[in-house]
């Protein structure tokens, strides 16, 4: 006869539900409908946001992006450059049929001479590094990188500069191709070249002296200038030899060494001189327990000049005196008669 408080479910009857299991399927769609309603909450709220990001997107101006332009050689371009204004000049291109004037293993090279200047008057320092340039060969071959010991001095492949500096020197790529497009790169890596230079190489070829003219070799393009300054045939007393000459007679050539804007001082032994008999082969110049000579090497400092003395044992007769690379590659000839 028990009767349940005001408010509490009555008693089930013959086949009802139980009084929990009636309450919790009264509670289920309840949290249902709640968690449904955060999620709405969430998605209102990216919805916002996106809004809100795209709304600011928009705002923000797009970076201009400059064209690329279009240098030729000897006529000054400039660009902006990392907050810096650079102007840059190609004076020329020359295919090289190696390296530097004292490298022995370089492989054919294209040279492109340049002077770079800072225009602007900027306090910080601006640096081009050698990665932000490339050649492209004509020939389909694909892009080329800066070689960075190619021996050719003074080399720009990498540049730093403050305001009112310049450099004048050197870009070499290891390739055989004498025609193609040098690029120097934009800010970014997706940006299109900053400027761009077709370019046709002037083959590099041995220069033929002339007595008491400096002459500046071509192959491997080193920096300093050659004077012969005289050539004289003499006997085992004229030159002061330990023994007599195998030949029957010693030539004797002196010459002087000049810097030409080399950035340190430059080493030369006679050995980069031969001896060349008309009609014979090479004849190198004699060991140095030989011949005591004080000027059978030169050092060269920047600005400055060395004499150099090279001695050969060989037979009288006409022929050429030559200069050559590291390389064996002949650089300048002299006629001796």
């Amino acid at each position: 006869g028990w009767q349940p408080p005001a408010g509490w479910p009555p008693p089930p009857g013959p086949g009802s539900e139980p009084p929990v299991a009636a309450a919790r399927r009264r509670r289920g769609p309840g949290a249902g409908c709640g968690l449904i309603a955060v999620l709405v909450i969430f998605g209102v709220v990216g919805l916002v946001a996106f809004g809100i990001f795209r709304a600011v997107q928009t705002a923000i101006p797009d970076r201009a992006v400059p064209d690329t332009r279009t240098g030729t050689v000897d006529a000054p371009v400039t660009v902006a450059y990392d907050d810096a204004q650079l102007r840059l000049t190609v004076t020329g291109a020359q295919a090289q049929p190696g390296g530097g004037w004292d490298d022995e293993t370089g492989r054919p090279t294209l040279l492109v001479a340049m002077t770079i200047d800072r225009v602007d008057d900027g306090s910080a320092q601006v640096h081009v590094p050698f990665i932000d340039w490339s050649f492209t060969p004509s020939d389909g071959t694909g892009p080329v990188d800066v070689d960075i010991v190619s021996g050719f001095e003074p080399d720009l492949t990498s540049v730093t500069l403050g305001a009112g500096e310049s450099a004048t020197g050197f870009l070499a790529f290891e390739t055989p191709a004498t025609g193609g497009r040098l690029e120097l790169a934009g800010d970014r890596y997706d940006d299109p070249p900053l400027v761009a230079w077709e370019l046709a190489a002037t083959p590099a070829a041995p220069v033929a002296g002339v007595l008491g003219e400096p002459v500046q070799p071509q192959i491997g393009r080193p920096p300093f200038t050659v004077t012969l300054t005289s050539t004289a045939w003499a006997d085992q007393a004229g030159v002061d030899a330990w023994q007599p000459p195998a030949s029957g007679s010693f030539l004797v050539a002196d010459l002087t060494l000049t810097s030409a804007g080399g950035d340190g001082s430059e080493w030369v032994d006679s050995s980069a001189f031969v001896f060349v008999p008309t009609g014979g082969a090479a004849i190198p110049v004699v060991a140095a327990d030989v011949v005591s000579s004080a000027e059978s090497f030169a050092a060269v400092p920047p600005g400055g000049s060395a004499p150099i003395r090279a001695v050969f044992d060989a037979a009288t007769g006409p022929g050429a005196l030559e200069l050559r690379d590291a390389g064996g590659r002949t650089m300048v000839s002299w006629p001796v008669s």
